[in-house]
């Protein structure tokens, strides 16, 4: 054997090598490429297929405009989306109901009921209890200006108010007792 045809030899199989490698790396991406897109259609077919209404997450409703080997394309009111295909694979899709606004907005306004019922009972209780702690102190600015505007409706009314001097001013404590009193008085005289 000559030394040319040794390095023939050697071309030769280094050459069937590269090609064979190539080619093995080419088919193996192509198998892979064709692979996914049979889980694709495999998890697409099932629940919807091209011009599809479905609900993808962070997305939203959105119609399927196209479904290819590389992703699907989706479109809605705002935009048309391209998503790839190894996001729709890890993507859950869904296919909304019929009348899937008027349920989401049912859900979403008993969600806000049960959120209300849970904080506000503890909220009123509170501020009930400020409102008559404030009403019972009797220098509290609350009971002040609450005496002031009854005084302020009574005027209005044609009723005469006399200014009583600051030591003898009622609180609002003071008007809650007195009227009290007087309701009693007048349950005493009508069972009389």
């Amino acid at each position: 054997m000559s030394f040319n045809e040794v390095m023939i030899g050697v071309v030769i199989g280094v050459s069937t090598s590269i090609i064979a490698t190539g080619i093995t790396f080419y088919l193996k991406d192509y198998l892979i490429e064709r692979a996914k897109f049979k889980r694709l259609e495999k998890k697409l077919k099932p629940i919807a297929g091209k011009e599809a209404e479905v609900i993808i997450p962070n997305i939203g409703i959105v119609k399927i405009t196209d479904i290819n080997n590389h992703g699907i394309t989706v479109k809605d009111k705002l935009c048309t989306t391209f998503l790839p295909m190894e996001r729709v694979l890890l993507t859950d899709i869904g296919i909304p109901f019929e009348n899937y606004d008027a349920l989401r907005k049912e859900l979403m306004r008993k969600n806000v009921e049960e959120s209300l019922d849970i904080v506000f009972p503890p909220l009123m209780d509170k501020l009930k209890e400020v409102m008559v702690t404030e009403f019972l102190k009797p220098d509290s600015e609350l009971s002040a200006f609450i005496a002031l505007k009854i005084r302020g409706e009574i005027r209005e009314e044609g009723i005469s108010v006399k200014k009583l001097p600051k030591e003898k001013e009622l609180s609002l404590r003071d008007i809650a007792e007195r009227m009290e009193k007087e309701e009693e008085k007048e349950k005493r005289a009508k069972k009389s």
